[in-house]
């Protein structure tokens, strides 16, 4: 591999991670992840605090998965990180649960029950299609 297809290489997986990562603000914006959290826990913070929290966490998790550390520790440990994960699925769950909610709302409201087969046909083949794409084409 010579320097260009190097270069290129980076670039390529630098513009990957900018998409994910603005998907993921995207989405934690849309379910209201962050003010549900800072309203369950009741802290005061500025909203920049939260996202760059939100942004290290991720950052952090990152360097984890790419460089894969083996520590030796207790398992007790692992308790603290594995509760801190397990809220944040909870929450994000019940944040989807609500916005699901809203597009079964919306649909009534809007009238749109006759389009509506269609619309979650096209989000679940959508959602095939990526699958697919990921696991039988896997980037790396």
């Amino acid at each position: 591999m010579n320097f260009f297809q190097a270069a290129l290489l980076v670039l390529l997986y630098i513009i990957a991670g900018a998409v994910v990562g603005a998907a993921l603000g995207a989405l934690l914006n849309l379910l209201g992840v962050v003010p549900r959290m800072a309203q369950a826990l009741r802290v005061r913070m500025p909203s920049n605090a939260w996202g760059g929290c939100i942004a290290l966490g991720a950052f952090a998790l990152s360097l984890l998965s790419l460089y894969m550390p083996h520590w030796n520790l207790a398992p007790a440990f692992g308790a603290l990180p594995g509760l801190m994960l397990g809220i944040f699925v909870g929450i994000l769950a019940a944040a989807l649960a609500e916005s699901l909610e809203f597009i079964s709302l919306g649909i009534r409201r809007l009238r749109m029950m006759n389009t509506a087969r269609y619309l979650i046909g096209g989000i679940i083949l959508g959602k095939l299609a990526a699958s697919l794409l990921f696991w039988l084409y896997p980037l790396y």
